[in-house]
């Protein structure tokens, strides 16, 4: 079984539980989340691996930046395949004033993961894909990888907040993560790397 996860799309859900719990867990252990619903899915379920894509956003401050690469390597410490691509800024003009402005937005990754999902399928890497996100721009590629390989399954994951019923028709089955789950999986305040070096929990995430 391998996990594909949308970073962002889980990033925001988790921001989301954060206002409105008031408790940050931003510092998810997310090998621990996915774990947490192998018995849900099958009583047999096996992890194989994790596939985490993201982008760094350094457009943003450099404060942002450090506290997302800690995090990052705080995953890949506990064995979760680490898959970065990039913002792009791009520039509109206002219809109402003709002011230019500027934004900037994530680029590849919803590419990223369906070509991931369908190179899952092609190696037979994995029985059992579960998406976690609740983005809609991954219906195609779960529609042609079901389309292409009917003997595999499709799990969404829905991050909190994020279902929706597009997604999951294109799903063989879903689960939702409740707030609570956020909470229950987060990592250790310290984290020894292995090697040897240790990262800490960012003191703007600490509760």
């Amino acid at each position: 079984m391998t996990f594909i996860i949308d970073g962002f799309n889980l990033y925001h859900s988790v921001r989301d539980v954060g206002n409105e719990t008031r408790i940050n867990v931003k510092w998810l252990d997310v090998r621990s989340l996915c774990e947490s619903y192998l018995s849900n899915i099958s009583k047999d379920a096996r992890l194989r691996s994790i596939y985490y894509f993201s982008a760094y956003a350094f457009h943003t401050s450099s404060q942002t930046v450090s506290r997302h690469k800690n995090f990052v390597r705080a995953l890949a410490n506990s064995d979760i395949n680490i898959v970065l691509n990039r913002f792009k800024e791009t520039r509109k003009r206002c219809q109402t004033c003709h002011h230019i402005n500027r934004f900037h937005e994530e680029k590849r990754t919803d590419v990223a993961i369906g070509v991931k999902i369908l190179e899952l399928c092609f190696t037979n890497e994995a029985d059992t894909i579960v998406l976690v996100s609740g983005d809609t721009d991954m219906i195609p590629a779960l529609q042609t990888a079901r389309d292409h390989f009917p003997e595999k399954e499709f799990i969404t994951l829905f991050p909190y907040g994020r279902t929706n019923r597009e997604l999951s028709q294109v799903s063989d089955r879903t689960f939702k993560i409740s707030k609570k789950k956020y909470q229950d999986h987060q990592f250790s305040n310290v984290i020894i790397l292995n090697d040897g070096d240790t990262i800490s929990r960012p003191q703007e995430w600490c509760n």
